[in-house]
């Protein structure tokens, strides 16, 4: 892995799920310079940030346009929510959504 890679990787594998890290450490072995470069323009989103957005305006489902899911943001603007149930649904889900979003975004490069 170049310097460039473990540098990215270092910053940003909290942004990843536990289960998808073994996967991005071998593509980034396999990454030559130009892609490793491209990492650093990547925007992965954090987890952190969109369970803090869900606990506060969730209803409204900005987490989830937040992560491209506008279908069900949409659903959750139209519906408060779905009348709160799935605000609480994304309490517990969202940061695992965060994360899956950000793997899918990495493998579009790698």
């Amino acid at each position: 892995m170049n310097t460039v890679a473990q540098a990215w990787f270092a910053a940003n594998s909290d942004k990843f799920n536990a289960a998808d890290v073994p996967a991005i450490k071998s593509a980034l072995e396999k990454m030559d310079d130009g892609k490793a470069a491209a990492l650093a323009g990547l925007q992965l989103k954090n987890p952190t940030t969109g369970l803090l957005i869900a606990l506060f305006l969730g209803g409204w489902g900005i987490q989830r346009f937040m992560i491209n899911q506008t279908g069900r943001g949409v659903l959750m603007l139209l519906t408060a929510g779905g009348c709160g149930v799935l605000t609480i649904i994304d309490w517990f889900t969202i940061m695992g959504a965060f994360r899956a979003f950000n793997y899918e975004q990495f493998k579009a490069i790698a």
